[in-house]
């Protein structure tokens, strides 16, 4: 049984609390304790500043395509009367850019873990 010092460290573990990524309680332990399969663990500040300059980038064709290809516009009657080749580009463009909208907090939460 763990203490409950233990037991709060693992239940507030970031990665299980934000990223809703499950671990077992023993992996838990093991990985604090670096033992057993996890007693050479690699520098990780070279991967943390690898993701957040994907953070960078994908903040950066968010913030350019969005005000030009937004989303919200394909539920206008003006996207309606657009050519269906058209339509198609655009909705292809907007939803890719829609994309990094999530990728944003997920690879920042990523990197600071």
């Amino acid at each position: 049984m763990p203490n409950p010092i233990e037991l709060l460290s693992y239940t507030f573990y970031i990665q299980n609390s934000v990223l809703g990524v499950f671990f077992e309680y023993s992996d838990y332990k093991r990985f604090i304790e670096k033992t057993h399969d996890y007693k050479n663990i690699p520098n990780p500040i070279m991967a943390s500043l690898k993701t957040l300059g994907e953070v960078v980038v994908y903040t950066l064709i968010f913030m350019s395509v969005s005000p030009y290809f937004n989303i919200f516009k394909c539920y206008s009657d003006e996207y309606a009367t657009w050519p269906f080749w058209y339509k198609v580009v655009y909705y292809h463009i907007a939803m890719s850019g829609r994309r990094y909208y999530y990728y944003i907090p997920f690879c920042f939460t990523t990197s600071a873990i």
